[in-house]
């Protein structure tokens, strides 16, 4: 708690008893001389003396102060938002018999108790793990979530003033968030017949329906008047919010982001935008220019140098273009005598071809005769054994017949 002080769990230390400090030597001598110190330090003109309130400011600052969990001051680039200090405050709840509590108080009170229901459910939730809960989360989660409309719908902020708005670091609504996120991931267990055990928690909740069907027609009210508004604003005309919703620069088509795309680009439109995209249009066109004078150069000289390389073909052929009218007759003039040397070697290469042609007819007939020589070599050869044999049957037979 907040009365806690940071020596009070170390043993043999007296924490009933009030806090004195002793100092050796004489203190009254010390004291004196401190405030005529004072006194003589306060008659100077050039400093000015202030009078602190210590129990206002203690007032203000007390059950305070920096979380520096989430501090992060560094350069790094991450996914997670940067933030500073975080300031919460403790909320401290007053025992019974004690002091009647004030409005400020109760409400304080309230939202603790809410913070501590939700560490309790989650004690619950690993409690299910091992053994069967007996009480019924459902019920509960409607009753906790109806106590937090009604204690919404009171708006003792408006009537406490700004003090009663801290919730411990928390935005309003979302313990009830939270309880409810928790009840629902609860499994439906059955309900015991002995009861309650030592160990349960009992939670007794009242509300008033009537308040959470004005809160709700309230909620559908307000809705309502947004939405005629935005009618009004947009129009009915189907074509326009065509138009506009068929934005290609909005990668969706709903209309909350097609106004968001519109803010953005409006946003452009400020004061320091327009100079920083008027500086930048400035330099764009100084480059552009720079980058047209070059280009503008370099057409030039590539200009240039083709002219002047035409102009060195030119007056190379200025010297022959006088020759060109004689060496056109000559060529006139050898124009026939051309044409009969086409003719007399078209003639010679007929003449080769049937020369060639002739050659191979007197070889072929060649062949031919010395075939023919052969056989007719043998063909009187065998005459004349044939004679010969018939001379030599005629005499044998003139022989046999003289005989």
């Amino acid at each position: 708690m907040a009365g806690q002080v940071k020596y009070d769990i170390l043993p043999f230390i007296d924490t009933s008893g009030k806090d004195s400090f002793e100092a050796g030597g004489n203190t009254s001598n010390g004291s004196q001389d401190v405030k005529t110190e004072n006194k003589t330090a306060t008659k100077s003109e050039d400093i000015e003396s202030t009078r602190i309130d210590h129990a206002k400011s203690f007032s203000k600052f007390q059950n305070k102060y920096l979380d520096t969990s989430r501090a992060d001051f560094s350069d790094s680039i991450s996914l997670n938002q940067k933030t500073g200090f975080d300031l919460r405050s403790i909320y401290e709840i007053v025992g019974e018999r004690v002091v009647k509590e004030t409005p400020q108080q109760k409400y304080q009170r309230l939202q603790s108790e809410l913070a501590e229901l939700s560490t309790e459910l989650e004690q619950i939730k690993e409690l299910n793990e091992t053994k069967t809960n007996e009480q019924n989360p459902v019920l509960l989660a409607e009753q906790v979530k109806k106590l937090q409309t009604e204690l919404h719908n009171l708006h003792l902020e408006k009537v406490l003033g700004p003090a009663t708005t801290g919730t411990n670091g928390v935005e309003p609504g979302t313990w009830s968030k939270q309880i409810s996120s928790h009840l629902k991931s609860f499994n439906d267990t059955k309900s015991s017949e002995e009861g309650v055990k030592e160990s349960g928690i009992v939670y007794e909740m009242y509300y008033k329906p009537e308040h959470a069907k004005f809160s709700q027609t309230s909620k559908i009210s307000e809705l309502e008047n947004k939405l005629k508004a935005i009618e009004n604003y947009v129009g009915k005309d189907t074509g326009k919010m065509q138009t506009v919703i068929s934005d290609p620069d909005t990668q969706s088509a709903t209309l909350m982001d097609t106004t968001a795309a519109i803010h953005a680009k409006l946003t452009l439109f400020d004061v320091s935008h327009i100079e920083i995209i008027a500086a930048r249009l400035q330099g764009l066109l100084h480059c552009i220019n720079e980058i047209s004078q070059k280009k503008e150069t370099i057409e030039n000289a590539e200009r240039e140098t083709k002219i002047n390389e035409l102009h060195q073909l030119v007056t190379s052929w200025e010297s022959v273009a006088s020759v060109v009218p004689d060496l056109i007759e000559r060529l006139t003039a050898l124009r026939s005598l051309n044409d009969q040397a086409t003719n007399f070697s078209q003639s010679l290469d007929h003449l080769s071809s049937t020369q060639h042609v002739i050659r191979d007819q007197l070889r072929t007939q060649k062949d031919t005769l010395d075939k023919y020589e052969k056989s007719f070599a043998v063909n009187v050869q065998s005459i004349q054994a044939n004679c010969a044999s018939l001379e030599s049957r005629i005499t044998e037979l003139m022989k046999k017949v003289g005989s």
